[in-house]
């Protein structure tokens, strides 16, 4: 079965953050900070984060202009105009063949999911996507431990408060990724 895992660098060391990609047998890095910069960890700057990739062994690819978030300059407010953007697609199907052929880990920021466009706009979409159907989705937590992309979703809906039992509601994930969406862009 390809698997995708998800990770944020955080705070963590890059020897940390490097660990955490061996120790789950992670040979690709795709980066999708919309700016690959960091001022206060310096070592996740694009050079210095590719640098060290290469060193320990594991392919880094920088994907932020097609799968990036959205920045404060940007023509999208929300993530559903993001989802829409020249190449978003595209790079959504480079994933899914990159996993069938590699163990990429998609890398940014944050260190919770929930607070993260790689799960609110890339994961969400990728999921949907049908010839990403046998793809496992798995995000490293800062501790190492692993949530599956389900087990994530059921927490989504819990966390927005979305009422899962609600015969006449819509899609309770979805209905969740909306509200996440709006809690994270401020954009309705």
């Amino acid at each position: 079965m390809p698997t995708l895992y998800t990770l944020g660098h955080s705070n963590h060391e890059s020897a940390t953050v490097l660990g955490l990609l061996r120790q789950h047998g992670v040979d690709l890095l795709v980066d999708v900070r919309t700016v690959p910069y960091s001022k206060r960890h310096p070592q996740f700057r694009k050079h210095a984060l590719e640098s060290a990739c290469r060193e320990a062994g594991i392919d880094y690819r920088w994907r932020g202009e097609q799968l990036g978030g959205i920045k404060r300059d940007s023509a999208c407010r929300t993530f559903d105009e993001a989802a829409g953007r020249p190449g978003f697609v595209e790079a959504l199907g480079e994933l899914v063949t990159l996993a069938r052929a590699q163990v990429p880990a998609l890398m940014c920021a944050e260190k919770e999911p929930m607070a993260c466009h790689r799960t609110a706009l890339v994961c969400r979409h990728l999921a949907a996507r049908p010839d990403a159907r046998d793809l496992a989705i798995w995000h490293i937590r800062a501790d190492g431990s692993l949530e599956d992309h389900r087990t994530f979703e059921r927490r989504l809906v819990a966390e927005m408060g979305i009422d899962a039992q609600d015969l006449f509601a819509g899609d309770p994930v979805q209905d969740a990724y909306d509200a996440l969406s709006v809690k994270m862009t401020g954009a309705r």
